[in-house]
Order: structure tokens, then C-alpha cells, then sequence
């Protein structure tokens, strides 16, 4: 399994032209979880998409939702662990402000 990396992109959730991208990124070798943040009346809440990405025959990258084997889903776990505790990290962010 190779090694887990820190999230790899954090925006701004005040500015308006980060509305269409994740809130924050953490990748695992070939797995990307993708946090989402969503407002509401009642405020913040996250979701949280995945990702595997490969390379076909000829060398292009893809996306797929779909996990095979021991490896990728060894991935997909400790992605969606690590989702966890920065969505924790957010919603304390947001109760302080």
C-alpha cells in the first residue's frame, strides 16, 4: 500500500469562486477523497466523494469510482479514515468562528 500523503489542497471556504471545488483533498497512491462542504440553515455539513485514478494502455490517465483488489481498497479505507478526522478539523474550525 503506499504511503498516505497530507491533504493536498485546502481553500478558502469564504470566497465564492472556490464554490466548485472540494474544500480539501487527501490522497492515498491512486485514491483521491474529495471533502465537500455544503451550507445550510442549520450550517455546515461535509460530504465526501473517491476516486482511483490509472493509466490505460497507452499511457492516458482516468478516473474510475470503481476499487479492485486488496490494494486499492487498503487505500480507499485509510482514504476515508483520514477523511474523517479532517472533517472533524472542519466542523471545529467552523463552531470557533
Amino acid at each position: 500500500m503506499s504511503q498516505a500523503q497530507a491533504p493536498e489542497q485546502e481553500t478558502d471556504e469564504s470566497t465564492e469562486s472556490f464554490a466548485n471545488r472540494p474544500t480539501a483533498s487527501i490522497r492515498v497512491g491512486s485514491v483521491t477523497a474529495s471533502i465537500w462542504r455544503n451550507q445550510t440553515e442549520k450550517g455546515p455539513f461535509y460530504s465526501v466523494t473517491y476516486k482511483r485514478s490509472y493509466k490505460d494502455a497507452e499511457g492516458k490517465w482516468h478516473d474510475t469510482d470503481s476499487f479492485t483488489g486488496v490494494d486499492d481498497n487498503l487505500e480507499l479505507h485509510k482514504a476515508a479514515d483520514m477523511s474523517v478526522t479532517r472533517i472533524v478539523e472542519l466542523q471545529q474550525q467552523s463552531r470557533a468562528r
